[in-house]
């Protein structure tokens, strides 16, 4: 994983890089609180994450689990939420987009 920032005129913004550049996000505060805008290549990731995650489907489809049994397809204005410290995989059947609130 690798982590740049960019200044600009509103700040640094935060860019996160996993799976050799495959899954990419940017970081940013809303309304709602801090959140990363992402898309992840069509393919299989896993990921714990270290706190709450809800995330909002832009576009794509996926299928996830965090059982490594029971999948779900999520698509476009689909909600996921997860918890901390649980492992989780997904499966993007495209490119997925999405975008992801903390806490």
């Amino acid at each position: 994983m690798s982590q740049s920032k960019t200044s600009g005129p509103g700040g640094p913004v935060s860019h996160n890089v996993y799976f050799g550049g495959a899954v990419q996000s940017l970081g940013l505060e809303t309304e709602n609180g801090r959140a990363t805008l992402g898309v992840m290549k069509k393919g299989a990731y896993a990921f714990t994450p270290s706190e709450p995650e809800k995330i909002i489907v832009i576009s794509g489809t996926a299928s996830l689990s965090v059982d490594a049994q029971n999948w779900r397809k999520y698509a476009p204005q689909e909600v996921i939420l997860l918890k901390a410290g649980v492992k989780f995989d997904i499966e993007c059947d495209t490119d997925f987009a999405y975008i992801c609130y903390y806490g």
